[in-house]
């Protein structure tokens, strides 16, 4: 009885540690990130955020121009991407479902991001 006390403790307390997340409610994002000629860019900035503007955060493209973020509670998303002063447009309401991969592409193309950045996100996080 105690054995089984504590394996349920310890599933209780991994649920409440922020960050983690039902694997049945996570999907996994991929994408690539271009240039406006449709050539793969190493090293771009991705900006990901929920639709509503909360969460942002950010990864890299690798050497192929590509990205990978396995563990995306399911929804909404925003994606932007930045490298070498050019920015895509907003990719706006990606849906993330769970179990399920989702891709995008962004293409850069704009010299300068668009004056009114996405919902919830101050220029500064850019």
């Amino acid at each position: 009885m105690k054995t089984l006390s504590r394996a349920l403790l310890v599933v209780l307390a991994l649920f409440a540690l922020p960050g983690v997340v039902p694997a049945q409610s996570v999907g996994v994002l991929t994408g690539s990130v271009v240039s406006a000629g449709g050539q793969p860019v190493a090293g771009a900035r991705v900006l990901i955020q929920t639709a509503d503007g909360r969460r942002p955060f950010t990864v890299r493209t690798d050497a192929e121009g590509k990205f990978r973020v396995p563990r995306v509670r399911r929804g909404l998303y925003n994606l932007r991407a930045q490298a070498a002063g050019l920015w895509s447009a907003w990719k706006r309401n990606v849906l993330v479902r769970a179990g399920k991969s989702t891709s995008v592409t962004l293409r850069l193309a704009l010299k300068k991001p668009a004056p009114q950045p996405a919902p919830g996100v101050s220029p500064a996080q850019y």
